[in-house]
């Protein structure tokens, strides 16, 4: 998304085109948020525009730069159902006047799927700028929905799938993922990527956080991609209590990667959790039976059975030699959640390839360090 990202913020404004019946309507926008791993835009709920794209949601932007260099960019319009979008955009935007209790007026926030984006010279051919397809999918199987987001070029021509797993109290739209799914297929158009919400995160509709229910979502998504794309060729790729998640599936139901890549992996997770996310406040009314409300972007149910689960299930103690030569370690020398030591050690015990990545916090906040991290990525999963 960044590219179309730079392009409209040095473009200023933009166009965007809207169907009213059979008469084409265009008019200025200026105002979007780059959140999530999405472009969000916002229209008023009392304009006309917003009628005309709940009747027919297919739009084009359009936004052309100083040098002559123009931007059509085409999909289908899916509105947000979180109001964090429009109040983030309502506060950068200066929309305060427009939109309010006293004019009763919303902004609906949206952003595009099924989209492509051209960059278009004054002379010559237009370059694609190689979007992938961003589609949410529901998994229906074995009595759970597990809410997901596919990253593909083409849904017919999947060969491979990378299988992402997001970290403690994130959720599919993970900017990671997002990010690896565009290096992925600038090279690889018939690899996918897909990520899910694992259950109490995201958009999950769980409400008790449990081990067992972790692994048979994984098991889900597993058998999900193979079937529905008839491939085997599977990478995996997670990150601190997705690192942990996936090992402990590894242990128990054998591997089913190609190439595995952990970034920052939670190994010791009970020590994670209680140690560097939960306070004291939060430890004393777990000793108390009181579940809490703990994590960075959606709050997760906590109980005293959960911790237990964790303790139970160490996945230091476990030996992990046999996937050593297929799976890399990644961790930044500043991380403030997962101590680098203990990844470092693990990786030791069990032959895996560490690779430190100097100045990284936990989340690899500095797009350098997260380029860094994708480059390694890529180059141990070895597509061809």
């Amino acid at each position: 998304m960044s590219k179309v990202k730079d392009f409209l913020a040095e473009a200023g404004v933009f166009f965007m085109a809207t169907v009213d019946g059979d008469q084409p309507k265009l008019r200025p926008l200026g105002a979007f948020l780059e959140e999530d791993g999405k472009l969000i835009f916002g229209v008023g709920d009392f304009k006309n525009v917003y009628r005309q794209m709940t009747v027919n949601p297919l739009v084009e932007i359009v936004a052309c730069k100083p040098d002559g260099h123009w931007l059509r960019y085409t999909g289908r319009a899916v509105f947000e159902t979180d109001g964090k979008y429009a109040e983030q955009m309502i506060a950068v935007s200066h929309l305060e006047a427009i939109y309010n209790e006293q004019t009763g007026h919303k902004l609906m926030t949206f952003h595009l799927e099924d989209a492509t984006a051209v960059e278009i010279p004054v002379m010559g051919e237009g370059e694609n700028l190689a979007l992938p397809m961003e589609k949410y999918i529901s998994i229906n199987q074995n009595g759970v929905s597990i809410r997901s987001k596919l990253y593909c070029t083409d849904m017919k021509d999947i060969k491979a799938v990378v299988i992402f797993g997001h970290g403690f109290s994130g959720h599919k739209d993970n900017r990671a993922a997002q990010k690896l799914a565009a290096r992925i297929q600038k090279r690889h158009k018939d690899v996918a990527l897909i990520v899910f919400d694992w259950p109490c995160h995201g958009d999950d509709a769980s409400n008790k956080l449990r081990l067992a229910d972790c692994m048979k979502y994984l098991d889900n998504v597993i058998g999900y991609v193979k079937t529905r794309f008839c491939t085997d060729k599977l990478y995996g790729c997670a990150t601190s209590f997705g690192g942990y998640l996936f090992l402990k599936y590894i242990a128990e139901s054998g591997d089913p990667f190609i190439k595995l890549a952990l970034r920052c992996p939670a190994v010791d997770m009970y020590d994670v959790l209680t140690g560097r996310i939960m306070s004291d406040d939060n430890l004393a009314a777990i000793k108390k039976n009181k579940p809490v409300l703990i994590g960075f972007d959606r709050k997760v149910k906590i109980t005293k059975d959960f911790l237990a689960e964790l303790k139970e299930n160490d996945i230091t103690v476990l030996d992990y030699k046999s996937i050593g030569d297929d799976t890399i370690i990644i961790h930044g020398t500043k991380d403030e959640i997962v101590p680098f030591d203990a990844a470092e050690k693990f990786a030791a015990d069990n032959g895996i390839a560490f690779y430190p990545v100097d100045g990284a916090d936990h989340r690899f906040s500095d797009p350098q360090t997260m380029d860094t991290a994708i480059d390694l990525i890529l180059s141990s999963f070895s597509m061809k």
